[in-house]
């Protein structure tokens, strides 16, 4: 079939809006849906890919669009897709796949929120990720983590210092879910954080510095879309 791309935006808002950050990386030609606001009827036969995005809500909360979005990504699944989940959608895909708690809020553990910039390591060869053992500095920013996958269906693929499940790719699938934003870039990132102390200023001292980007989105987009 002659490749094209799903993006499923999950901006509710002006304030965060992933579709522009992906805009720039992406070379398919592209249909976006919002989910909060549109309905998810999109025939699968008319994509290859399917990319959902980060957003500012958190997975906990599973509202009604959150259960037609997670629904959505099974269809999508089942289908035999090219699915990339981001952040907020790969937390949508861990409990569409392994359960509600396979979500818990980093505070319930003591933990504060990953923000700012990290370090990603990959923890098992990967299509997208590259070689175990390759490390790539990115943007990240979240509240709750994946804290849970069934290993017998999926490999855990990617894990930072904060976070020991940063991506997993489900096995026999061209499924992956990531944790952080390589599609943000330094600048967007420090907006984002402005953003975020504006609301909360207590999060400034949590915030990882210095900024550092290893600039692999250009290296997983153009593999992503080779599938």
């Amino acid at each position: 079939m002659t490749k094209r791309l799903l993006l499923i935006d999950n901006a509710i808002d002006e304030n965060y809006r992933p579709a522009e950050d992906w805009a720039r990386w992406i070379t398919l030609p592209t249909d976006v849906v919002r989910a909060a606001a549109e309905p998810l009827s999109a025939d699968p036969d008319a994509y290859s890919h399917v990319l959902f995005t980060g957003g500012l809500p958190s997975a906990r909360e599973d509202t009604d669009w959150m259960r037609r979005e997670r629904r959505f990504m099974l269809e999508m699944v089942e289908a035999d897709k090219n699915v990339l989940c981001v952040c907020f959608g790969f937390q949508l895909l861990a409990q569409a796949l392994f359960g509600m708690d396979a979500v818990r809020a980093r505070a319930a553990q003591g933990a504060a929120p990953e923000l700012g910039w990290a370090k990603v390591t990959v923890s098992k060869d990967d299509p997208l990720l590259g070689q175990k053992d390759s490390a790539y500095w990115g943007y990240v920013s979240h509240f709750d983590d994946v804290c849970r996958i069934d290993e017998t269906a999926a490999d855990v693929v990617a894990a930072s210092d904060a976070c020991a499940i940063h991506g997993f790719k489900l096995k026999r699938k061209n499924v992956w879910g990531l944790q952080a934003h390589f599609e943000i870039d330094i600048e967007a990132g420090k907006r984002y954080n402005a953003m975020f102390t504006a609301a909360f200023p207590q999060l400034d001292g949590i915030i990882l510095r210095p900024p550092r980007d290893s600039g692999f989105i250009r290296e997983l987009m153009p593999r992503f879309e080779r599938l």
